[in-house]
């Protein structure tokens, strides 16, 4: 629930100290403000500042302050009403709608910045990193894919059981291969690959693409995907 007693002791010394149109609205909404979700002060927090500003005016878990967040923001932001329009208004559920999406693909983004901070770190340390220090200068001049490459991977053996166990992002990690992927193995993957491709002299994205679906089963609308994001991502 919101904490009215953290609501006025922060209006209270924000009063006068503020070159802002907050300022010219706070007293009259410390005046006839309640403690309650829907009063004029907790509106007017929630128009001028952030929402991690909010957040410390909530005691609750994060899911049910996201909701009660949700709600006053959607009646803020809700367009002037129709008078020619039925009684129910669309823009509160589509604010909610949009708000929801917002946050999910704000958690989507962190899962991604995770993954983008940690990708590879076994290859640091034992017992990856000595084979790698012995094969990567091997790999580079090698083609993905031909009798060569295959045979430096067989050396490479011990170190890349390691990696798959220890990296959701390879199909190997996996009983069934990709089929067991979420979306952000998936997206890791594909940019490994396009990263990989780029380390070897006549690297190229969509025929390790083509190569992989054959390796890996994957089906021709995946296949069609992952063509269709390589050729976006080039113009990165």
């Amino acid at each position: 629930m919101w904490n009215g007693k953290k609501f006025f002791e922060i209006a209270e010394k924000l009063k006068g100290t503020l070159e802002h149109p907050f300022s010219r609205d706070l007293q009259d909404a410390i005046n006839v403000s309640g403690m309650d979700s829907g009063s004029a002060l907790l509106d007017l927090f929630v128009k001028w500042y952030s929402k991690d500003f909010v957040r410390q005016l909530w005691d609750g878990n994060d899911q049910d302050f996201e909701k009660a967040y949700t709600k006053i923001y959607a009646k803020l932001n809700r367009p002037p009403k129709d008078p020619d329009a039925t009684d129910y208004d669309s823009a509160v559920d589509t604010l909610l709608h949009i708000k929801r999406i917002n946050s999910l693909l704000l958690q989507a983004c962190a899962e991604l910045m995770k993954r983008a901070q940690h990708h590879d770190d076994s290859k640091l340390k034992n017992p990856e990193k000595p084979f790698f220090d012995s094969e990567t200068p091997k790999l580079a001049g090698l083609t993905y894919g031909t009798p060569e490459y295959a045979e430096s991977r067989k050396i490479l053996k011990t170190a890349l059981d390691h990696h798959y166990a220890h990296n959701s992002h390879h199909p190997e990690h996996y009983k069934e291969g990709i089929n067991d992927f979420d979306l952000f193995d998936l997206l890791e993957m594909f940019v490994d690959w396009k990263a990989s491709s780029e380390r070897h002299h006549d690297g190229n994205i969509l025929k390790s693409i083509e190569k992989n679906a054959d390796r890996f089963g994957i089906s021709p609308q995946l296949v069609r995907i992952l063509n269709n994001t390589a050729k976006k991502i080039d113009k990165f």
